[in-house]
């Protein structure tokens, strides 16, 4: 189960999780298989994230998308966004 105790359910193919300063909006997503993700970096400084075996570093108010559906990467679980230096959220994989 999440850390973060309520997970957003998402709709559509691509979900999107905004990186705010100490905390993500939403903190918690649920995907699918087929979703991809989108980042947003409103930190207002740069960062690192890596999710699985994607990463990329985004400067302030950028963007990036990981084009690969979820069920390429990860397997049916609770995923961290991993974000340096802080702050990332979770990725809940149901089905597979």
């Amino acid at each position: 189960m999440p850390a973060a105790g309520i997970c957003a359910d998402s709709a559509g193919t691509e979900v999107v999780m905004t990186l705010e300063p100490g905390i993500p909006d939403p903190r918690c997503l649920i995907v699918s298989p087929a979703q991809h993700l989108r980042l947003v970096n409103h930190t207002g400084g740069t960062i690192d994230v890596t999710l699985g075996r994607l990463g990329s570093s985004l400067q302030s108010d950028a963007e990036v998308v990981f084009d690969a559906p979820f069920g390429d990467y990860l397997l049916p679980g609770v995923h961290a966004v991993w974000v340096d230096p802080c702050c990332g959220g979770e990725i809940w994989l149901r089905g597979g």
